[in-house]
Parts: C-alpha cells; sequence; structure tokens
C-alpha cells in the first residue's frame, strides 16, 4: 500500500524508548508517503488534525503503469528523485 494526503498535514515520526517522539517529516495536501514498497517501517503516520489520506494498493499501481507508459515514465522519475534524498525510508513526494 501507498498513501496520498487529499487534505490537512500528516506527521511521519517514531516513538522514542523514552518516550519521545521523533518526528521525521510532514506531508501536506498532494504529498505521498509509503511509496518505497517496505512491508514494515520503522516510522508512524499520524494525522495533525484532521487529515483525509487516500489508501492506494500497489498491485492496482503497478497493472496501471504496466498499461501506461507516460504513467511508468513519471513514476520512475519520481521514485529516483525519493532514492536520491536521505530520508529515503519514508519520505513525501508531491503529486
Amino acid at each position: 500500500m501507498w498513501y496520498k494526503v487529499v487534505s490537512d498535514t500528516v506527521r511521519i515520526c517514531k516513538l522514542l524508548a523514552d518516550g519521545r517522539r521523533h518526528i521525521a517529516e510532514f506531508c501536506f495536501s498532494g504529498d505521498c508517503f509509503g511509496v518505497d514498497g517496505i512491508n514494515e517501517r520503522p516510522y508512524s503516520a499520524e494525522a495533525v488534525d484532521n487529515a483525509v489520506v487516500m489508501r492506494y494498493r500497489r498491485s492496482t499501481t503497478e497493472q496501471l503503469i504496466d498499461h501506461n507508459a507516460a504513467l511508468a515514465a513519471s513514476c520512475a522519475t519520481r521514485c529516483c528523485a525519493i532514492s536520491l534524498t536521505p530520508m529515503a525510508a519514508h519520505c513525501c513526494w508531491a503529486a
């Protein structure tokens, strides 16, 4: 699964053993997260306020990419950009 923030803000964070919260990133309306294909993530996503988030199945997305060359190129470009960032394991990317 991967997710797209439709409205408001989502906080990507991790609760530390001592009770503190490490905030890795904020995802805003139009941003996506969880696109890395990892089944188990060290960070969680929390709604900051009344966020609306869409969930997408990876298998459906892959089928669309297989049948749409323009979408495949766009996804490849975005994934390359994500892999170059230091927060690649849990980063957001703008739609």
